[in-house]
């Protein structure tokens, strides 16, 4: 998942695991570094309803970060 240019991946996992979520960092993915403002998920063997909750967890955490960007001046493209 491709995130705006500037998020801040270690804070947003860090608030992710706080609430029993977790995804990969999407540098892990990128040989040459990139990937910053990347994520990879994993969920194939979750059950649909856990599916659902950790997803909606991780709507609600990135909402929460590109509220903050906005308030702080930052653009959220």
């Amino acid at each position: 998942m491709t995130l705006p240019d500037g998020t801040d991946i270690a804070t947003l996992l860090e608030k992710a695991i706080e609430r029993n979520v977790a995804f990969v960092p999407g540098t892990a993915s990128f040989a040459d570094g990139s990937g910053k403002n990347t994520m990879r998920l994993s969920y194939s063997l979750l059950a649909e309803d856990v599916q659902e909750t950790g997803v909606r967890i991780l709507r609600g955490i990135m909402e929460e970060h590109l509220q903050a960007r906005a308030s702080a001046g930052t653009k959220a493209a």
